[in-house]
């Protein structure tokens, strides 16, 4: 079984050709072998063929004033507050540091969760480090900390401590504040032997500029196969798969594929990978509990949500037939 937090595109890759391979008449034949620019597969059943390009999503979200609702096309290739980079510089120097200030072995688990992914300036980020070692070093010993904590209390039980620390303060009329949450509570049992635990969880908006840069990639690589086939109006399709899980931006998400299903009329379709249980589902009579059981514990399969292009020009449409496995869901946007 897979999980639904893919680590690399080649992952990727191969769900969407094992996909295929594994229903009887399909066949996904690899293009993109890095001699040329080419799409990742033709895939075929009964000669009926299209192109597919596979495309992952690492930096997922985005920070609310990066990410516009319709980006312009090339709006990828910028950078800024994405949860690539908060991910990558930010967590993984706040991990380094917390490592390397001898805190590292204090019985603790630190929570860290951000409404965005703003991406703190060095300065920010070391006084931001040291404020939060020295906070951790006082609280143990039983000394003074900052009034920012409150106590985390579940009747008279004291469970943690939490607090806001505004780690960006306004600098000029269109700046804006960013602030994070820190959770901190003891580990219980042999639990406390491994030590301080580090986890961030950072928020934000859906990063359509990511998926605007990955889908014209895709269409440029489908294009040049395209050129190189007998039939010149071979059907075309990107596969989208999201590394981290889109959360509740679906309608979102749905808006920006219709925008980019119209603005390229060659693509016949998006289809964005998810996980499904596999199996049917407890019957209703059996009660909520038997269904939430079956979700948590059954396998997952792959299962697309394809967006199919109802602006499509010059192209062969999709075959209906492609993603018909009886978990996929077929969507056509409309023209209005």
């Amino acid at each position: 079984m897979r999980t639904n937090r893919l680590s690399a595109a080649n992952e990727t890759e191969q769900i969407v050709r094992d996909y295929f391979d594994n229903r009887p008449g399909w066949r996904a034949t690899k293009l993109d072998l890095g001699k040329e620019t080419a799409a990742d597969f033709r895939i075929c059943r009964d000669g009926n063929c299209f192109l597919c390009e596979v495309k992952t999503i690492h930096s997922v979200r985005a920070d609310a004033g990066y990410s516009s609702p319709y980006p312009p096309r090339g709006a990828g290739r910028r950078t800024g507050n994405t949860e690539f980079w908060f991910r990558t510089v930010f967590k993984e120097k706040l991990r380094l540091h917390l490592e390397e200030s001898g805190v590292s072995h204090l019985p603790y688990v630190v929570r860290l969760d951000s409404d965005d992914v703003y991406v703190p300036t060095r300065e920010e980020q070391q006084s931001f480090f040291e404020w939060l070692v020295a906070e951790l070093q006082a609280g143990h010993r039983g000394g003074h900390v900052s009034h920012l904590w409150r106590p985390m209390m579940i009747g008279r039980s004291l469970l943690g401590f939490s607090a806001f620390y505004p780690i960006h303060t306004l600098q000029h009329e269109v700046d804006r504040a960013h602030r994070v949450q820190l959770t901190v509570w003891m580990k219980s049992g042999t639990a406390q032997e491994t030590g301080l635990e580090l986890s961030v969880h950072p928020y934000g908006t859906l990063n359509l500029n990511a998926i605007t840069g990955n889908l014209e990639d895709g269409l440029r690589q489908l294009d040049q196969s395209a050129a190189r086939e007998e039939d010149q109006r071979i059907a075309r399709v990107i596969v989208l798969a999201f590394a981290s899980g889109i959360g509740f931006h679906l309608l979102v998400l749905e808006d920006h594929i219709a925008t980019l299903l119209k603005d390229n009329p060659r693509l016949c379709a998006i289809a964005v990978l998810s996980w499904l249980p596999e199996g049917s589902p407890p019957a209703e009579e059996d009660g909520l509990w038997s269904r939430l059981a079956f979700q948590g514990s059954a396998p997952r399969v792959p299962a697309f949500r394809v967006y199919h292009n109802p602006w499509l020009e010059g192209v062969n449409p999709l075959d209906p037939q492609a993603f018909a496995d009886g978990l996929s869901t077929q969507v056509y946007p409309s023209r209005q």
